[in-house]
């Protein structure tokens, strides 16, 4: 129990506003409840309790915008007295999800307390107002929220009472000490920036020329050789016309070759733009004309056709050219170093331009907070378009670190570990989507790739503390984790923590932590205060790294780019993300903003469903995407990926209905081997998106069965979670994705005792075309060796004569 007395000079405003009536003094204090509440809740719908003869009564309103504190206090008034009248039903019928009883003792004399409830009393001695709080761990706002919850109550109470007209969207919610400490939560340590790039590179090279820089598919360049090539390429693209200030589009594989062309364009003076080849021919023209490219170079072995001319860069023919000058590498803190597109609502991507000065502080901090050193060996899951990629290839060129590039395919896990072990990594970074896969793989091997790793970089999504609770029991686990967040709009990463085994254990959230050098960051209410501890609201970032706009993209960058609140000179980007403040200064990520929905008439936070589903122990991941069915009612649908041996789906909906009210309860939970994802690692949505009676209308076109192909059928059925398959359906257009083909894999060595590989599974995509072929390379490897010769022998010949 706590007690705190309110100021005497706030008791006597009280006492002169309601003329001591206690029930009005109730109705006061019930008031700027409901705003306290919805300033921690990050809800406009707020509700309480409040006992009453005979049973309890659920205070529900809606803070309007432009309410003032006196039409609040009307609106209360008439929602408790409309109450008082209503039946008396028992605290299980009205528990909302605020779990907050409200309690004037010289009206609710009887009342003892409610269990598992953070109980708020007054009570008025000597002529002074007393508010007592009790209650247990249980409650929500009782645990390290307390003295942050008790000051945000009192504050606004004191501006309500003194000024009954103001506007409660003009109310502040902290006081000036906790404001102070919030501001200084936000704040990243300042360091200093070099904008010399080149120079610290160059220096690297002159120091560890013959070191190896570089690896990837087999090849490897030394620091030497890396600067050189990238040198020459320089020389080549200004012969071309590139000048300072240039975009030049990169199309990337990878291969060395990419990260000679990132260096070159750098070294040219201008910026690189890099560009997946699978994007789709649109896209690419799209942020080729966008970005507003002079010319493109090609480090990927497919053809690419743009309005552009493009290059192709060849080490051989590098190694050929003679450097026309010695370069002349002038930097400036405001260059443009890259250009990088991240998805817009619109449809189209948006172009993001990161400056020198930008990129240097998101290295320096990278290398000092993951201890990057010339010994380190950092291996690079993330694919080039994806911002993720930048501070790995930078900062290991700036420490003289080696760059090892995973393979081509990231869902080739055994290859990805086989790298691990080979390459003796110590720091990777990824998605924690792709990390899943790999402890999956490892756990049958011990974790004895993993072990090897000192530090291991997560960001990109949301950690799933089910997905790696195994590995962190094991006793083999002894790696560091660091989950770090932020959006391409920041400079890649602007808050970092890392991840404790105790608190993980525990169930305690996992944080997305403190902000990095020189960045500030604030947590916003819908109106622009900031919030205050374990109030959720939306994350915006300013300070070295956040850019001033999208490229030609006006409107939109008005939207999310605005004044920063103490520094009026810097950019403040609104990140739409959700999260809050915990007592210790880390940031806890809740969600999207716009995942908020709307189902009849009731607000839910998608978020909060899925921490539900989370909270049962047998599922491993999970999301919860809002689907339109044929008659246009909205209705929720979970997909959840289980652990094996799982309870059945309806005992996971009975658990749900003690945590969530009936009209947050999926009405359909779908279940998945594995999340779709997108080419950046994240989780795919859009593609979870595709509903159960979709996959479930693909039917069988073919009459001829093999028993090869029932037995791969069933091998998709089970992947896809589908019941019927049709046999000339690609796999991808039937629902599959990339991370599904190493199960699919799996599953077909363990049903048909024969080895597959990659290539075959993305050269055979159709359950008619891969079972032939399978058929084929079955009978052959059953083949005696010297029949087997003859056979390849025979087809060999046969195809110089189809050539002649």
């Amino acid at each position: 129990m706590r007690k705190e007395q309110v100021e005497n000079s706030l008791s006597k405003k009280i006492a002169a506003l309601t003329n001591h009536n206690d029930a009005l003094v109730l109705v006061t204090f019930a008031a700027a409840l409901g705003q306290t509440i919805s300033c921690y809740e990050g809800k406009k719908e707020v509700q309480f309790l409040i006992p009453k003869e005979g049973g309890i009564s659920r205070i529900q309103f809606y803070l309007e915008k432009n309410l003032s504190f006196k039409k609040l206090l009307l609106a209360v008034r008439e929602q408790m007295v409309k109450e008082k009248n209503e039946e008396n039903p028992g605290i299980e019928e009205v528990t909302p999800c605020q779990k907050i009883v409200l309690y004037h003792k010289g009206i609710h004399t009887a009342f003892q307390g409610q269990k598992d409830y953070l109980n708020i009393g007054i009570e008025e001695v000597d002529g002074n107002y007393m508010l007592q709080f009790s209650g247990e761990e249980g409650s929500t706002y009782w645990k390290d929220v307390l003295d942050s919850f008790i000051d945000t109550f009192n504050v606004i109470i004191a501006q309500g009472v003194s000024d009954p007209g103001i506007s409660m969207d003009d109310v502040c919610f902290l006081g000036e000490e906790n404001k102070k400490k919030i501001l200084c939560f936000g704040k990243g340590e300042e360091k200093e920036t070099s904008s010399n790039m080149l120079e610290k590179i160059h220096g690297v090279v002159e120091q560890y020329p013959e070191k190896t820089a570089v690896f990837a598919a087999g090849n490897a360049l030394s620091y030497q050789e890396l600067w050189e090539y990238s040198s020459k390429l320089a020389d080549i693209l200004e012969s071309k016309g590139a000048k300072k200030g240039d975009h030049i589009a990169l199309f990337t594989s990878r291969k060395v070759e990419t990260i000679v062309g990132i260096l070159g364009i750098i070294m040219a003076g201008a910026a690189y733009v890099p560009i997946e080849t699978d994007y789709g021919v649109e896209r690419m023209e799209y942020m080729v004309k966008d970005s507003g490219s002079i010319f493109a170079i090609s480090a990927s072995d497919i053809s690419v056709i743009t309005s552009i001319p493009t290059f192709q860069i060849s080490l051989q023919e590098l190694g050929q050219h003679v450097m026309a000058k010695e370069g002349n590498y002038e930097e400036a803190a405001e260059q443009n170093r890259y250009v990088i597109y991240t998805s817009g609502s619109t449809g189209k991507p948006k172009g993001v331009a990161v400056q020198n000065e930008q990129l240097m502080n998101l290295c320096n901090w990278y290398a000092n907070v993951t201890n990057m050193t010339s010994d380190s060996k950092v291996l690079m899951l993330n694919v080039f378009g994806f911002d993720a990629s930048v501070k790995n290839i930078f900062s290991s060129m700036l420490c003289g670190s080696e760059l090892v590039l995973g393979p081509e395919y990231l869902f080739d896990f055994e290859g990805i570990l086989e790298l691990i072990r080979t390459c003796k990594i110590t720091i990777m970074n990824c998605v924690p989507s792709l990390f899943y896969e790999l402890l999956d793989v490892d756990k049958e091997n011990g974790f004895t790739a993993l072990k090897q790793l000192e530090l291991i970089v997560l960001g990109g999504e949301a950690i799933e503390r089910k997905r790696i609770e195994d590995w962190f029991q094991s006793d083999l686990f002894q790696t560091k984790i660091m989950n770090v967040y932020g959006p391409t709009e920041c400079t890649s990463v602007s808050t970092y923590g890392f991840l404790d085994k105790e608190k993980l254990m525990s169930g305690e959230p996992i944080n997305i932590g403190r902000p990095c050098y020189n960045k500030q960051v604030y947590v916003l209410s819908e109106d622009g205060k900031i919030c205050p501890i374990h109030s959720v609201g939306e994350l915006c970032i300013s300070g070295i790294g956040t850019v001033d706009s999208y490229i030609g993209q006006a409107k939109t960058s008005r939207e999310v780019f605005k004044k920063d609140l103490l520094h009026k000179e810097r950019t403040l980007y609104h990140t739409g993300d959700l999260v809050y403040w915990n007592a210790d200064g880390e940031l806890i990520f809740i969600g999207r903003k716009d995942r908020q929905v709307k189902i009849d008439g009731h607000r839910i936070e998608l978020g909060e469903i899925e921490q539900a589903l989370l909270s049962q122990y047998e599922v491993m991941e999970q999301c919860c995407v809002l689907l339109e069915e044929q008659n246009n009612h909205k209705t929720l649908v979970a997909h959840v990926v289980m652990d094996a041996g799982a309870e059945p789906i309806q005992k996971i909906e009975d658990k749900m209905s003690d945590w969530l009210p009936a009209f947050m309860i999926p009405k359909k939970i779908i279940t998945h081997q594995a999340f779709p994802l997108t080419p950046h690692g994240k989780i795919d949505y859009k593609a979870l998106g595709k509903s159960l009676d979709e996959k479930k209308a693909m039917k069988e076109t073919s009459t001829e069965k093999l028993s090869v192909r029932e037995r791969i059928a069933n091998i998709w059925k089970k992947i896809l979670s589908v019941d019927e398959v049709d046999y000339n359906t690609n796999f991808f257009d039937a629902g599959g994705y990339s991370l599904l083909l190493y199960k699919l894999s799996r599953m077909i060595e363990i049903e048909l005792k024969c080895k597959i590989t990659y290539v075959e599974l993305m050269t055979y995509t159709t359950i008619d075309t891969f079972s032939e072929y399978i058929e084929k390379k079955m009978s052959r490897e059953a083949l005696d060796p010297k029949e087997l010769a003859k056979q390849k022998l025979k087809e060999l010949k046969k195809n110089r004569s189809k050539n002649w």
